[in-house]
């Protein structure tokens, strides 16, 4: 868990579709900068794909390369 903002997103084509644990052609990334600077890029369902804007800040949660949540600041 950490404080992070967002700084951009993307579509990624998948050719195996089976293997996209949404069932769906694409996989959605979201690129976090975190409070130390560094850069995560998450795979996220594609509801929560489209909730974010760039600029976006709260507190992020992640299990390996997957989103588990962000609470956007108030």
């Amino acid at each position: 868990k950490c404080h992070a903002v967002t700084k951009s997103k993307r579509l990624e084509y998948s050719n195996t579709p089976q293997m996209n644990y949404r069932g769906d052609r694409y996989n959605y990334l979201i690129t976090f900068i975190k409070e130390d600077a560094t850069e995560i890029e998450l795979y996220t369902s594609k509801a929560n794909y489209d909730m974010f804007d760039e600029g976006d800040t709260g507190n992020l949660t992640y299990q390996g390369d997957k989103l588990i949540e962000f609470v956007w600041d108030k």
